[in-house]
């Protein structure tokens, strides 16, 4: 009976041991998720925009609240252009129809009639605690900025165009970085988007 309780306290004192171990790597797995989803997101929006014949963003809005009812969108978002054909006057005119727009740069991406949202992602929810996604945009030197929204359009010959603040559409000729970070450690995974549109996770630490 001794030998029993001594092999059980040693058993509960390596398990307390390595509780704080196996936490931290639980959420270090959440952080690498949650890269892999953002990763996707992009892809899928390239693959889309590819096979659809039309254009696709994605946006981010660093300060969106997360998905409602009403709002299904989330800190990353897939949308579609779209244009409405038909609506003809008379009894046997077509109806109007929402169909696939290849016009990228010149949809209005804030019109709810020239788009729809396809769907969304939001890094901070509740289950992916405690990662946040951090993007970076590079400038033709390398500098990187972190803007409060990008907008980062796919088109169906497989130009990727790119939108900040105070800019419009431009060809995407340097990367953006989306940084996924555990915010209680140093651990990092980080989506690169590079011109090609071909969104890969990496490792590395975020630039101080």
């Amino acid at each position: 009976m001794a030998e029993l309780l001594a092999a059980l306290a040693i058993i509960g004192i390596l398990t307390a041991a390595a509780s704080p171990v196996f936490v931290r790597m639980m959420r270090d797995d959440r952080v690498g998720s949650v890269g892999n989803q953002i990763a996707g997101v992009y892809r899928v929006a390239r693959t889309r925009a590819l096979g659809r014949g039309t254009c696709v963003m994605v946006r981010w809005d660093k300060n969106h609240g997360g998905p409602t009812t009403s709002d299904p969108s989330g800190r990353f978002t897939i949308v579609e252009a779209m244009v409405s054909m038909g609506g003809g006057t008379g009894g046997g005119a077509p109806a109007v129809v929402p169909m696939p727009s290849s016009n990228c740069t010149g949809t209005d991406w804030t019109d709810a009639a020239q788009t729809r949202i396809v769907a969304g992602f939001h890094d901070l929810a509740p289950q992916y605690e405690p990662s946040e996604a951090k993007l970076y945009v590079s400038d033709s030197g390398g500098t990187e900025s972190e803007p409060t929204t990008c907008e980062v359009v796919f088109s169906p010959r497989g130009r990727t165009f790119i939108r900040v603040p105070g800019t419009g559409f431009l060809p995407l000729r340097a990367v953006v970085r989306i940084a996924v970070e555990n915010k209680q450690t140093t651990f990092v995974r980080n989506v690169v988007v590079p011109p090609n549109g071909g969104a890969r996770v990496t490792s590395g630490k975020v630039n101080p």
